[in-house]
């Protein structure tokens, strides 16, 4: 799985862009790409008090408009799979790691792990189905 990674190895951060997400204060989680590729990506999400896993699933939601930050576009959560909570005391800046699994249609399946910021203790993991409006 791709979007695993070796918990260990630190990541080399750098600002890339800010997210671009309709989301506002306190409700906007994720902050930052930190890197990006077709398939995978980083973002830095921060939260104003320790995130309960649905915070965390909604971070990884917003996160995941990071593979189409030339244009905004309207997603819903339709469906989270396979979630876990590691630690019930995640920090109040994480980095996520996204992985686009699959895309039928306006259909996306995303694995999303939950990071510390320096990228060495796992949080939280899951899969998110979003179906993302196309026709805005």
């Amino acid at each position: 799985n791709a979007c695993q990674r070796n918990a260990t190895r630190p990541i080399q951060y750098n600002k890339y862009t800010t997210m671009n997400i309709p989301h506002q204060a306190p409700l906007k989680f994720a902050q930052e790409v930190v890197t990006v590729n077709e398939t995978n990506a980083q973002v830095k999400c921060q939260f104003p008090f320790v995130p309960t896993l649905a915070m965390l699933f909604e971070a990884a939601a917003q996160s995941s408009a990071v593979f189409s930050q030339e244009e905004s576009k309207m997603g819903f959560i339709v469906s989270v799979k396979d979630a876990e909570l590691m630690d019930d005391t995640p920090p109040l800046e994480v980095i996520i790691d996204l992985e686009n699994k699959a895309v039928f249609g306006n259909v996306y399946e995303m694995g999303f792990i939950v990071f510390d910021i320096n990228h060495t203790k796992e949080f939280a993991q899951g899969t998110l189905t979003l179906v993302i409006n196309d026709s805005q």
